[in-house]
């Protein structure tokens, strides 16, 4: 959190950062902020992970799926049945 929180502060832009670390970068400062309840701005950054990490990088999209899709349906956005089943995350379809 001390790490996060200074970075917080200075608001890097993560498409200025090489995707090898600023998709990481994104998902650990929206868990953080998912854990914090900040359900909003946790939605932007794990979106922002989301769409930038590699389709081919399956275990991690699922982690970001996680704690993004949650965050979706606290909005009212629910995710494609197909797409739940596709990185074995069916639970979120009950």
């Amino acid at each position: 959190s001390f790490l996060l929180a200074a970075v917080d502060k200075h608001r890097p832009d993560p498409a200025v950062l090489p995707k090898a670390l600023a998709v990481p970068l994104m998902f650990l400062w929206g868990k953080f902020c998912v854990l914090g309840g900040k359900v909003a701005e946790a939605e932007q950054r794990l979106g922002w992970a989301w769409a930038n990490c590699p389709p081919s990088s399956g275990e991690n999209r699922r982690r970001i799926l996680q704690f993004l899709v949650p965050c979706r349906l606290r909005f009212g956005r629910f995710p494609g049945r197909n797409m739940l089943q596709r990185h074995r995350l069916e639970y979120y379809s009950s």
